[in-house]
């Protein structure tokens, strides 16, 4: 990388220019796993969509809330009691 650049870059971004490599390697990396999420999540979506039906889909939504509902508290209690 151009010396200015990373020179510049590393003070705006806060990185020094040994933990670039790094960086941009684990930005690709999320930049994939993002992406297969967005896909697998469609994907999800359309299936549920054409084996159940638009009908189902409120019911869906809400029990998806109810769930969540249930599993947080739990997970909370869980997390506070890790040190």
């Amino acid at each position: 990388m151009n010396a200015r650049l990373d020179e510049r870059l590393g003070k705006v971004f806060l990185v020094a220019s040994e933990e670039w490599p790094p960086l941009l390697y684990l930005t690709c990396f999320n930049a994939l796993l993002v992406g297969g999420l967005v896909v697998a999540l469609s994907v999800a979506g359309s299936l549920f969509l054409r084996r159940v039906g638009p009908d189902a889909l409120p019911g869906m939504y809400l029990l998806s809330a109810l769930v969540i509902l249930i599993v947080s508290p739990v997970y909370f209690a869980l997390w506070t009691r890790c040190p």
